[in-house]
């Protein structure tokens, strides 16, 4: 797959690409990051990709395919280290006129969260946010939801001690985006610029009495935010169903290219620009989740073997509901095997996904609906299909 990532899209449209943060995890950049003959990174002309994951400090790196390790000195702050390399790379680029594609992959706030010691004190009077699923037994949900305890007064204050961390990690974040304006600003190419911001996933922080984590088919889990700025994207609000496997068609064109006939996503880039919009967009979209196994954080499970699922978010005028089916865990699993539990919730009237409603018979048309959708995407391959 490394010859079908974004960058090797972009470098074929003609623009000089940057990729600086994680790209993978460490068994996936292992080629990368070998101390002698590392492989090149395709498809980026510049990079520093990180070689180990969850610190903050004492990292190392592939830079354009040399080894590099970092202490643990101030400046030697993972974010603050992405940011400099991403940066100097956009500057370089502006200086010499040439258009540019940058994937800026910041850790933070992934755990531990560990903010730069200059913002380790901000927020400390928040706390995570106490939502109506926050520490809630929900005894219809599935194995792993229905079995978790209580919180204890010291998982509570273990959790918010994390969400407070989160936001501090953050702001170091928000100095990237701000060092980037800055400079598109200098070059007066603001205006000439897309920018898009969005994460990776949610994060659980006590909702459910999971003090930690985003292993879940629920909003909290999946929801991310979305900001796209840039040449004819009007300030507004916009509505429609997308994921993650949409962005990089999107991206391409944006950037005036081809969609690959082999992606699976769709680029939602007619609704930025509010231009017509091909028929039948979808108004679905499917989420998939493997086991780790059993996994603890704060005495918690947070994953066991029984928590491998595929789920879909349905979402359109009249319906708005999450529908999942949980599997047993296997190697190879081809989701041919019967669910061995169900879920459905009608998420615009229990937006926090209390009430289990599978087995009201009120709702057998649509969960057929919702599950032949899914046993189609799971197997779909490339545009036609997908």
């Amino acid at each position: 797959f490394e010859q079908s990532t974004i960058g090797v899209y972009m470098q074929r449209l003609g623009y000089t690409t940057g990729m600086f943060g994680k790209l993978l995890n460490p068994n996936g950049v292992a080629p990368y990051c070998k101390k002698e003959n590392a492989q090149k990174l395709p498809g980026f002309d510049s990079y520093l990709t990180m070689c180990n994951d969850n610190r903050y400090f004492k990292n190392s790196f592939s830079q354009n395919g040399t080894y590099i390790e970092k202490g643990d000195k101030p400046e030697d702050y993972l974010t603050s280290v992405i940011g400099n390399h991403s940066t100097q790379f956009v500057e370089a680029s502006l200086q010499a006129g040439r258009p540019f594609f940058v994937y800026i992959a910041p850790h933070a706030p992934h755990v531990p969260a560990t903010p730069a010691p200059w913002y380790a004190n901000e927020y400390n009077d928040q706390k995570a946010p106490r939502t109506p699923n926050y520490n809630f037994s929900a005894t219809d949900h599935h194995y792993v939801i229905r079995s978790q305890p209580p919180m204890t007064d010291e998982q509570a204050n273990d959790s918010d001690d994390l969400f407070r961390n989160r936001w501090r990690s953050l702001l170091s974040v928000d100095d990237i985006a701000k060092e980037l304006v800055d400079l598109l600003n200098k070059y007066n190419q603001i205006d000439n610029t897309y920018f898009i911001w969005t994460s990776d996933h949610g994060f659980q922080l006590g909702q459910f009495r999971l003090p930690s984590c985003k292993l879940q088919p629920y909003d909290h889990d999946i929801r991310v935010p979305f900001h796209a700025r840039g040449p004819g994207i009007k300030k507004n609000k916009f509505s429609f169903v997308a994921g993650m496997v949409d962005v990089a068609p999107t991206i391409i064109a944006l950037a005036g290219g081809k969609i690959p006939e082999e992606m699976d996503g769709h680029s939602f880039s007619g609704m930025l620009l509010e231009l017509p919009v091909p028929c039948c967009w979808t108004d679905k979209h499917m989420i998939e989740y493997w086991t780790l196994g059993n996994v603890v954080r704060y005495g918690h499970y947070i994953d066991m073997p029984n928590n491998t699922y595929i789920a879909v978010r349905l979402i359109n005028s009249t319906h708005n509901y999450l529908y999942a089916e949980f599997y047993k865990d296997s190697e190879e699993e081809t989701f041919s095997d019967k669910p061995f539990e169900y879920e459905l919730f009608d998420v615009a009237k229990d937006p926090y996904q209390l009430k289990n409603l599978y087995g009201n018979e009120d709702n057998d048309e649509l969960i057929i609906e919702l599950h032949e959708y899914l046993h189609k995407q799971v197997h779909c391959k490339g545009q036609k299909e997908c």
